[in-house]
């Protein structure tokens, strides 16, 4: 049943969508990048059945506990709603032929803050389809919802040009790094957002709305990827956020910060964790202390 049964040390990177939030659910390109920050897993051969299960946080300490036995019962956990996402992810690793309870002793590590909306789902799923050698998104589409960009990033451990067709995942790996990465932020909105509340919101919106997203981002998309100019990329990035802006009635990121000579906009879902900032001042980053984030990351700092 399990294919392989050595120990495993295993990592995934964690991600930022810089295109296509909302829209790729309706078959717009998105463009997502991996972050040098992701999450690890040790798995270990273990003399008795079943399976022990601990997850750390970025701090090192302990969150998770859970036991399963030789079947697949969950016996023993410190959070049920942990335990159960867990449980349907390591059932659906049962179905796909491999076998998660013979007999393991497995850590995950976080290596980011899990407010920072990184990836710790995705970065999950990744590891558990390296580890149980099945398909991530097998794994991702029976268990969790949304596109799945964030999965084929964590599996890679690179950028990729994703795209939904006919809600199956397409993409392709790119390793692409702007020219001027050196004048691109993240920066943490100090804001966790719920994004399967935001999927859901975006998702009662009309139909044929939602379809007028998909050509206009996936054109922005692509040439926020190939342009080797720092102002029509800031343009794309001001496009793009009006673009979402009045579909979704929702405020542009520009006017909460008006201060700011560069260009900012939201990454994955709208209202909070990172943002991007393309400025060739660098008072900009002063101004955004001065509103309280802090957390703020040069494009060569975060990214693998």
């Amino acid at each position: 049943m399990s294919h392989s049964f050595g120990p495993k040390q295993i990592h995934a990177s964690g991600k930022l969508m810089l295109t296509g939030e909302y829209a790729v659910l309706d078959g717009a390109l998105a463009w997502a990048v991996p972050t040098v920050l992701g999450q690890n897993l040790s798995a270990i051969p273990s003399p008795g059945a079943g399976l022990k299960w601990q997850s750390t946080n970025s701090k090192g300490e302990a969150w998770f506990r859970g036991l399963w036995d030789s079947d697949g019962k969950l016996l023993n956990q410190n959070d049920i709603e942990v335990a159960e996402t867990l449980h349907r992810l390591l059932m659906k690793a049962l179905d796909l032929n491999s076998n998660p309870f013979g007999g393991w002793s497995v850590e995950t590590q976080l290596e980011f803050p899990n407010e920072w909306g990184l990836g710790s789902s995705s970065s999950l799923v990744a590891l558990l389809a390296h580890w149980l050698e099945v398909n991530p998104h097998e794994l991702f589409y029976n268990t969790l919802t949304g596109s799945g960009y964030d999965v084929a990033v964590a599996y890679e451990n690179a950028g990729v040009l994703f795209q939904l067709h006919e809600s199956k995942p397409e993409y392709e790996v790119t390793l692409h790094h702007p020219t001027f990465a050196d004048q691109l932020y993240f920066a943490y909105s100090g804001k966790k957002q719920n994004s399967q509340r935001e999927v859901k919101s975006y998702s009662q919106l009309a139909p044929e709305m939602r379809q007028t997203l998909v050509d206009p981002i996936t054109e922005l998309t692509e040439q926020m990827h190939s342009t080797e100019n720092f102002h029509h990329f800031c343009q794309c990035m001001s496009q793009h956020e009006e673009i979402l802006g009045t579909i979704m009635e929702r405020e542009v990121l520009q006017n909460t910060i008006p201060n700011l000579s560069g260009t900012i906009k939201h990454l994955g879902a709208w209202g909070g964790d990172f943002f991007l900032l393309a400025t060739e001042d660098s008072r900009d980053l002063e101004r955004l202390k001065a509103h309280g984030i802090t957390t703020i990351f040069n494009w060569n700092e975060l990214i693998l």
